[in-house]
């Protein structure tokens, strides 16, 4: 099964948002990281899909691969966090 290209940017993207958002609250505010990042990321690829539909139309698909990447991302955030807690 081929995973269309749209989707791949869809998942890239959500994790690159993720982290850096979820960096964000980590580093400046004593707010969730993981929730606010999610939240965040998340109304990010709501918004571009609202974007999409005189284009496109909306895609489900596309929201299932943003989630996808929030998933990913909070796994990548998790394991950063334990590896600096781990060497410091």
């Amino acid at each position: 099964m081929k995973i269309a290209r749209d989707k791949k940017l869809h998942f890239v993207g959500s994790i690159i948002i993720f982290l850096i958002s979820a960096t964000f609250f980590q580093i400046f505010t004593i707010l969730n990281p993981f929730i606010f990042g999610f939240f965040i990321t998340l109304f990010a690829g709501i918004c571009k899909e609202i974007y999409d539909i005189p284009r496109t139309g909306f895609s489900s698909g596309d929201i299932l691969a943003d989630i996808a990447g929030i998933i990913a991302g909070m796994i990548l955030f998790k394991i950063a966090l334990l590896l600096i807690f781990y060497f410091n």
